[in-house]
């Protein structure tokens, strides 16, 4: 007897979470969509955020939503090398986190008044990182 509510409650379970799960896969791809400004062989080009790949230079600007991890080469703050960055959609966090630029990166480009495309495309650096546990 008590099977028939049980199989319902676990039946509008499974349909909720059915849905719930559409909409995160329609937001999944609205997001995927958006478009972004990425500088590979010296041009700036926009793609889609589903398109960045490893090694790509993503310029963003004020209030852009970051749409990867990302590695802050520069900023807007020239002085500081400074970026605030709210990470409520990764972490539900949402006070603004400063983020800066590495020192050694804001130095080589602080001399110059503006970059060009070609100054960004043509970064001569390398990151190394160690390896995430498993």
């Amino acid at each position: 007897t008590t099977l028939g509510p049980l199989a319902f409650a676990f039946a509008l379970t499974a349909l909720k979470e059915g849905f719930d799960d559409l909409g995160r896969h329609r937001e999944d791809k609205k997001f995927n969509q958006r478009k972004y400004t990425v500088v590979r062989n010296n041009k700036e080009i926009k793609i889609a955020s589903e398109d960045i790949i490893v090694g790509d230079i993503v310029r963003l600007t004020a209030n852009e939503e970051v749409p990867c991890d990302l590695f802050l080469l520069l900023s807007s703050d020239a002085d500081e090398g400074a970026a605030y960055i709210q990470t409520a959609t990764i972490d539900g966090e949402i006070d603004l986190k400063l983020k800066v630029c590495v020192p050694q990166v804001l130095e080589m480009y602080k001399q110059q008044d503006e970059l060009s495309v070609s100054d960004i495309g043509s970064f001569p650096g390398e990151i190394q990182v160690d390896t995430p546990n498993p």
